[in-house]
């Protein structure tokens, strides 16, 4: 038996989402976040367990198949963000602030 790259990645993703999410961000129950790159390894992790501490989550993503591997996750609203303005698409401003925790879960290219 032999491990794929795959294989060896999850629990790398698995520390970073909880480093995030649980040590860094604190997330708790009632808070409003926002995941970029929802669909991705450590985006789907993070959102998984900011559902778990009672968060409402919000995650970008695109194309719309992996919109949908957001839901499946856990995301409350996804956004395509290559198909509508980010603003636009946003929850309505909470006050204070429109998000308790923001992650960026992928570096850009």
């Amino acid at each position: 038996m032999y491990c794929t790259a795959r294989d060896t990645a999850l629990p790398l993703q698995g520390m970073t989402a909880d480093y995030l999410v649980r040590s860094i961000g604190r997330v708790a129950a009632g808070e409003r976040v926002l995941v970029h790159a929802a669909a991705g390894g450590v985006g789907r992790l993070a959102v998984q367990m900011a559902k778990a501490a009672g968060a409402t989550v919000f995650g970008t993503c695109s194309p719309r198949a992996q919109a949908e591997l957001a839901r499946a996750a856990g995301c409350d609203q996804t956004i395509l963000y290559t198909a509508v303005a980010f603003a636009e698409a946003g929850p309505e401003p909470a006050p204070g602030a429109l998000f308790e925790d923001i992650y960026a879960t992928e570096l850009p290219s």
